[in-house]
């Protein structure tokens, strides 16, 4: 019977100017005992690697090649072989942590994370009627136990202050932080 094997790279476009940059990552590769344990000595590594890193050029084509999420996958099948034409360029590259890197750089650069979206209109004037009664409870001085009388410090002292120094009520301080949070979804 025989073993599923899935290899992994990050999805990023590979252009002539990336692999030059992947080949001077492989060449600056330090001797250190690390390599592949396929390779008798570093220069047959690297050599291994620079093939490799010259299959990436429209490997993302290929028909034994998919995207799922962030990455290009292959895999299927083996009997103590590779499953797939491309697995064999895909372990390459994923053994060699400098040039996993540079490729996560890459589909970071890629594929940059969207803007916040700008949430519904009912969201936005629900956050704007908020701020309103808070500013209006502000104005008013009633957003805190201080216009009410009647309480000591020690019993002031559960409620949450300011930078000032003001003591706020709790559901008023719970409001203030929450807008302070979301007034970006408005602006």
């Amino acid at each position: 019977m025989g073993d599923l094997l899935m290899y992994a790279i990050p999805n990023c476009k590979m252009t002539k100017e990336r692999m030059v940059v992947l080949k001077q990552i492989v060449a600056a590769l330090p001797d250190c005992g690390g390599g592949d344990a396929m390779y008798d000595d570093l220069d047959e590594y690297k050599a291994a690697l620079v093939t490799a890193i010259d299959e990436l050029i429209g490997i993302d084509g290929c028909r034994d090649v998919t995207t799922i999420g962030d990455s290009l996958i292959t895999g299927g099948l083996s009997w103590g072989d590779h499953p797939t034409e491309s697995a064999d360029c895909f372990d390459k590259i994923s053994m060699c942590n400098p040039l996993w890197k540079q490729l996560e750089a890459w589909y970071l650069e890629d594929h940059p994370p969207s803007p916040p979206t700008a949430p519904p209109l009912c969201v936005q004037k629900l956050i704007l009627a908020a701020e309103s009664i808070l500013a209006n409870a502000c104005d008013s001085g009633s957003y805190g136990p201080d216009s009410h009388g009647g309480l000591d410090d020690a019993e002031m002292a559960d409620y949450p202050r300011d930078e000032d120094g003001d003591v706020w009520f709790d559901d008023f301080w719970t409001l203030k932080e929450a807008l302070a949070a979301c007034m970006y979804l408005v602006e």
